[in-house]
């Protein structure tokens, strides 16, 4: 089986399309974690739109964008750091551990495109362009311009970003293939579990997503926090 595209899926509607009783249910279900597609069909029922309308209503919306939790991309980043600064002062560590994870969260800036109303699944929506392995080359080729050696593992962690989103069980896909092609795709593999939003993340269910990444991601969190070897003779 290869990788495959899935279909797109979200709403968008207004205070003035609905009673603030539906509005709060809505949220609750994301809080909840509830599917989009049964949110969506909640919204529907009572305010008369079909499940997919973007209705041009204004005011404030209400979305729906499941997305991987940041542990894992954290953990990468900091692995990657930790390869980076090698055995040389603690500084170079901290230094590099931090710019790494920082480029490991980098595509996720993309958030900013629901305040700016555009749909998630458009080509610059959340998981779009930024998530791409072009976008990711670019960043590693500008960070080259400073560091050839960095921007490799640079360029690298940016990709791992989207290529893990891939991973995910639910939400819309990635477009790794950004703009050549603007599909959103899925591994044909997807054992993590998509992370609740907003105050979901400390619900049981949230929980138990961070602790499934933990598993998953223990090895790269094991070389990243092993203590290194002591220089000069001391610890």
């Amino acid at each position: 089986m290869g990788w495959g595209e899935r279909p797109t899926r979200g709403f968008a509607a207004s205070d003035s399309a609905a009673s603030g009783s539906l509005r709060a249910r809505c949220r609750r279900g994301l809080d909840e974690d509830r599917s989009a597609a049964s949110i969506a069909r909640l919204w529907a029922a009572e305010t008369g739109a079909t499940p997919n309308e973007r209705a041009e209503w204004g005011g404030d919306v209400v979305r729906w964008g499941p997305r991987m939790a940041s542990l894992g991309h954290v953990i990468v980043g900091l692995a990657a750091g930790r390869r980076l600064a090698g055995e040389g002062p603690g500084r170079s560590l901290v230094l590099a551990m931090a710019g790494m994870v920082t480029l490991s969260l980098l595509p996720d800036l993309d958030v900013v495109a629901f305040r700016l109303g555009i749909p998630y699944e458009a080509p610059f929506g959340h998981r779009g362009a930024s998530h791409s392995l072009a976008a990711a080359a670019l960043v590693g080729a500008l960070v080259a311009l400073w560091r050839p050696r960095v921007g490799v593992m640079a360029g690298l962690v940016v990709a791992s970003h989207g290529l893990l989103d891939a991973l995910t069980d639910g939400g819309h896909g990635v477009a790794l293939l950004w703009p050549w092609d603007e599909a959103r795709l899925f591994a044909p593999w997807r054992p993590l579990p998509v992370a609740p939003i907003g105050r979901g993340m400390a619900s049981a269910r949230g929980l138990a997503v961070m602790a499934t990444e933990a598993l998953w991601f223990a090895p790269l969190a094991i070389y990243a926090l092993w203590p290194r070897r002591a220089r000069g003779g001391e610890r």
